[in-house]
């Protein structure tokens, strides 16, 4: 009797462990810098340096297309279901590009800096210097429309979750289309929304009296 209870928990175990067996598929195979993936609905983005710069490459799951081929460094992809943001340009001169899975659309032309963009279907928000703007696919509208430094934006099918620096904190704004909300109250440094149908993650530096401070979620 306690054999066969032995064979039944094992074999029960090798049942686990094969479904949730974690497989790990290579995207590359070259010997050249890479940074910055992001992944959505099985296709992922990155970038790739072509020895002078960033440049943005693509895989569609099956094959891998390089999207962008110039002479300036490429930033941030934001990836959503075969469509790519992204930042491009040097220093205090960069420009916010839309690639709608066949043509690259420049939705900035200014001389700001336009960067950490994020993608979702079609719509894009971005930090613009101090600003956090928000393009509908056809106008542009800032929405943080504050004195203060604004930055890591998150878009969420026409919501936006992002982090505004007051002095010696970081806190967390939540704007739901029309108006917008504080949705932290601490006196942590508060950072990186991940913002998803309403619900937002991010980070928080919790600091201790004695030792390094800790990053919490």
């Amino acid at each position: 009797m306690l054999g066969l209870l032995w064979f039944i928990l094992i074999t029960f175990l090798l049942i686990c462990s094969t479904a949730y067996a974690v497989t790990n598929t290579p995207i590359t195979n070259n010997n050249v810098l890479k940074v910055g993936p992001s992944h959505h609905n099985g296709q992922i983005a990155w970038l790739a340096s072509d020895g002078d710069d960033l440049e943005l490459f693509f895989w569609d799951g099956f094959t891998t297309t390089q999207i962008t081929n110039n002479s300036v460094d490429e930033s941030k992809p934001s990836l959503y279901n075969g469509t790519i943001a992204w930042s491009s340009g040097f220093g205090f001169n960069s420009e916010i590009y839309y690639w709608d899975g066949s043509r690259t659309i420049q939705i900035t032309n200014n001389s700001l800096i336009d960067r950490e963009p994020s993608l979702y279907n079609g719509t894009i928000a971005w930090r613009s210097n101090n600003e956090i703007l928000y393009w509908n696919g056809s106008t542009t509208k800032n929405i943080s429309r504050n004195s203060f430094p604004n930055s890591d934006p998150s878009l969420y099918n026409g919501t936006i979750a992002w982090a505004v620096e007051y002095g010696q904190d970081k806190q967390l704004l939540y704007w739901g289309g029309s108006t917008t909300t504080q949705i932290s109250s601490s006196s942590l440094w508060n950072v990186w929304p991940s913002l998803y149908d309403g619900k937002v993650a991010w980070m928080s530096i919790v600091p201790f009296s004695s030792g390094p401070d800790s990053w919490e979620i």
